[in-house]
């Protein structure tokens, strides 16, 4: 089923990343009027696949192609109970997470699901919790390709020199993370092509464990 109103809100947030909405129209290969009819709800039919590709690659990280296609609609999913950032393993299967979102008022995570799995080729921890993350960029090549899988183990304690799944300034970041001697971190990405950020305020995920191709995937 065609989300609107999730696809319009995914939209203008790729939107105000861009100068005008020209530029990002143009980017996308779609008019002006076409993509301002999305981002206002006005249509009921979702876009093409192709043109959901074209957005997913020129959304700078914000989206991926995979979600889109759920969003609008043409992909069947396995469903599960996903409450807030309650999430579960079963039978050895890790669920996927599209976005989280640290809720400052409450000091938690909400979480969004994809309502898909990947089948994990190890034998997870029942004590411990797993979710995985597709990345949306090559920042972290050549450990993590774009669309590629990360397998995370939930944890709060930061550890010197360990890549983690965090929210820095409210976007979502695989990292490494350098603790500094002045209470700072430093998050580096393993891409050379990509700058270091410092930052004071970081909400840990999880720790990066494995990485899975995208064959992983049933």
């Amino acid at each position: 089923m065609f989300d609107k109103n999730k696809f319009a809100k995914i939209l203008r947030e790729i939107y105000e990343t861009f100068d005008t909405q020209r530029e990002f129209s143009s980017k996308v290969g779609v008019s002006r009027g076409y993509l301002s009819e999305y981002m206002n709800m006005k249509k009921e039919k979702p876009p093409s696949p192709k043109i959901l590709e074209n957005i997913s690659a020129n959304s700078k990280g914000m989206t991926n192609y995979r979600e889109l296609m759920q969003v609008c609609g043409y992909t069947d999913y396995l469903t599960d109970d996903f409450f807030d950032d309650n999430v579960s393993n079963k039978n050895n299967k890790i669920p996927i997470i599209i976005r989280i979102k640290y809720d400052n008022e409450n000091n938690s995570f909400i979480t969004d699901p994809a309502q898909e799995y990947i089948h994990a080729n190890f034998k997870l921890d029942q004590d411990k919790e797993y979710i995985a993350f597709i990345a949306r960029d090559d920042s972290m090549l050549p450990l993590l390709g774009k669309e590629d899988t990360a397998i995370i183990e939930r944890c709060s304690d930061i550890k010197n020199n360990k890549v983690y799944l965090l929210i820095s300034n409210n976007k979502m970041l695989i990292r490494k993370i350098l603790i500094l001697d002045n209470g700072e971190y430093e998050l580096e990405s393993l891409n050379p092509y990509y700058p270091k950020e410092k930052s004071t305020d970081i909400h840990i995920i999880g720790r990066v464990i494995r990485v899975e191709m995208k064959s992983a995937f049933l």
